[in-house]
């Protein structure tokens, strides 16, 4: 069983990233290190379930290296377009290495399929947006890519077997 004063703080986490991503477009680093650092020590001392301590910095390490390689893509992206700016920042990295750390490797891949998926639907609504209100849309606009890494990352949280069953055998289990 879940402890609930630690989901309490880890939705407060996400809460508070969520906002200041969508206002700023910035996940800071004085709040992704120390709850990366709280999610360890939550995985150390209290691993949730049958899960090991392992699972848990197995689900960083992925985080981290999925969204890296992105966060680097965008970087040559951006270089071979000749733009300045990033595609992709690091403070979605961090925020994905908070996550894995959070869920699991395993629970990350699950989210990492809901946060693509999501993000894209997010995007195409967005441009959707532009094209109703008749405003033109670049696809150089910057857009806030960190509230569907909370939104993959509290579906898992909050419902992990069930998407699990929906994206691989395509049963609902509720």
């Amino acid at each position: 069983e879940p402890n609930l004063w630690i989901w309490l703080i880890y939705y407060a986490i996400m809460v508070l990233v969520t906002v200041i991503d969508v206002e700023h477009r910035l996940i800071l680093f004085v709040v992704m290190v120390p709850s990366c650092i709280f999610a360890i020590f939550v995985a150390v001392v209290w691993p949730e379930g049958d899960k090991t301590t392992r699972e848990f910095l197995l689900g960083g390490a992925l985080g981290f290296g999925m969204f890296f390689i992105m966060f680097l893509g965008g970087i040559v992206y951006m270089a071979l377009k000749r733009r300045e700016g990033v595609a992709f920042g690091f403070g979605d990295v961090m925020l994905a290495t908070l996550s894995g750390l959070m869920l699991g490797w395993r629970a990350f891949i699950v989210a990492s399929v809901i946060i693509v998926l999501v993000g894209a639907a997010g995007s195409i609504l967005y441009m959707l947006a532009f094209m109703i209100i008749g405003r033109k849309f670049s696809r150089f606009t910057p857009l806030p890519y960190g509230p569907y890494i909370v939104i993959g990352t509290l579906a898992v949280l909050m419902f992990g077997d069930q998407l699990k069953d929906i994206l691989w055998h395509g049963n609902a289990v509720f």
